[in-house]
Parts: C-alpha cells; structure tokens; sequence
C-alpha cells in the first residue's frame, strides 16, 4: 500500500530513480528491545508493531548499568511474552560494570542486531519499552524502505507526559534511528556519523554507498514518564554518565505537565495506545 503523501515518493523516486525494485518477500524485519526496567510498557510496545516485524528479540539484564537489580517480575513477564509469540527470542546480557553505560549500551543492541541477523533478517530497529508505533504509518514507512533501497533511516519522535498529554512539536531537535539495512554485516558504533541528530547508542555510520532517508509517514510515540517507578529510570539512565547528562535528567523531572498545559507547550490528546497509567 502506497501512501497519501505523492510530494514524499516523488522525491525519493528522483532520488533513487536507478533503485532496481525487489520484492519484499525478499526482505525480513527484526526488532529487538533493550530491556532491565520498563517492563510495564513492553507489551503495549510489541503489539504496537508485531504484525509489521518479522522477528523480535529483547535483551534483558539482571543488573543496571550501575549495578541496581531488576525487578522479581521481570523475568517471569519475559517469559510469558514469548510463550504468548510476542517475543521470539531472550537473550540474556550482563554488563561490564567497569565500562561507560553508553559503551554497554551499544554493546547490548548489537547483541539484538546480530541475533536478529542469525535468524535471517535484512533489516533491523533497536528500541526501548516505552517507544510505540502506529502501525498504519510502521507499514508504509517500512514498505517506501524496502522498495527504493533506503539502507538507513529515521523518524520524529512525539514525546508524552502521559498517555493523554503530549508535548506540542514532539521531541524538538532529537529523532530516532528507524529501519536500517544489515545485510552486509552492519553495527552500530557508538558516536557513528549520521545525517541527524539522534541516540549515540543506536548508529549504524553512514558511508558513502549508503542511502539515508528521513521519514516523514512515521512517528515515533515517546511515554518516557509511564512507568511504576520513574525514579528508578532516572537513577539508572546512560545519561547520569555526564554532568550535562545529569542536568538534563533534573530538568526533565522538574517539569510540570500541568504549568505546560496552561502555557500551550502541551495539548490533551486521546489514549491513542490505551495506556493503563
């Protein structure tokens, strides 16, 4: 299925006029999700996206990247995803807690991505609990990729304080790595240079034979605050790794939704995922 934005395709078809076009039933989707806390949200976060994926895997830690347990449940919960096919694959990971929380991070996600390699796919998406999509939008943005070759891509994100308040504009400034090729044995270096400003942690470099694209049919649906405890996610995020990190973990908690509201910087929208928090 083509999608309603004729301006959008023309573009990349002058852009990729020379694009042999391959069938899809060649290509194969992997997900995999970086998981120690959160787990409240995984679920709403698979089924967001399991009928446009091919495989999922999620990468799961006993330890936080400064050593703070997970929950008891949390493994239990892993493996009623995947009795239930939501997750098809568990792949357990212990940090190096003598390394950058960002340098386990990357590691982490390449675990995923060579995981998902192994079971055959082509392309691949890292992504954390609270990331959703709709898979309308997952569908085209992911049909576009496949037929004119894109090899790296990325989206806007929306960010929300809760599942009925957003901020207006999204996430200004930030995107999200979304569908790459891995079918010439790709990874993601922490740092690598994109065409985007995006998480240091989920770069495939792009290099001069790549095809990169900014996808405009697809958003990314950001619940950073949606979880039991928050402050656990604050305590133990890559970001407490840097002074400036820290500072903007502080900021972002002494946000008032309420205050933002009133001053038009949010609007109330629907429980578009239908959200229990």
């Amino acid at each position: 299925m083509l999608p309603p934005f004729p301006h959008l395709l023309l573009k990349i078809a002058t852009a990729f006029k020379s694009t042999p076009m391959i069938s899809k039933t060649a290509y194969k989707l992997g997900a995999s999700y970086s998981v120690w806390d959160g787990e409240e949200m995984l679920e709403y976060a698979i089924r967001s996206i399991r009928s446009e994926v091919d495989y999922v895997n999620v990468v799961w830690q006993k330890v936080s990247w400064f050593g703070s347990p997970c929950s008891d449940g949390l493994e239990p919960m892993l493996k009623k995803l995947r009795d239930e096919k939501l997750i098809d694959e568990l792949i357990f990971f212990e940090p190096d807690l003598s390394a950058l929380p960002a340098e386990n991070e990357t590691g982490k996600r390449n675990v995923g991505l060579e995981a998902a390699r192994k079971a055959g796919c082509t392309h691949f998406i890292t992504l954390d609990t609270d990331e959703l999509f709709d898979a309308e939008e997952f569908k085209t943005s992911k049909e576009i990729i496949y037929q004119f070759g894109l090899t790296h891509t990325a989206c806007p994100i929306i960010t929300y304080f809760s599942p009925t308040v957003r901020i207006v504009g999204g996430k200004t400034g930030c995107t999200l790595p979304f569908i790459c090729s891995i079918e010439k044995g790709e990874k993601l270096v922490l740092n690598a240079h994109q065409p985007w400003y995006a998480d240091p942690t989920r770069k495939i470099p792009v290099s001069k034979n790549s095809r990169p694209f900014f996808m405009h049919t697809v958003c990314m649906h950001h619940f950073p605050r949606c979880r039991h405890d928050l402050n656990k996610k604050i305590q133990n995020s890559t970001m407490n790794q840097s002074a400036e990190g820290r500072e903007n973990l502080k900021a972002f908690l002494n946000l008032d939704p309420e205050k933002m509201l009133e001053d038009g910087f949010c609007v109330k929208t629907s429980n578009k995922f239908g959200l229990p928090f």
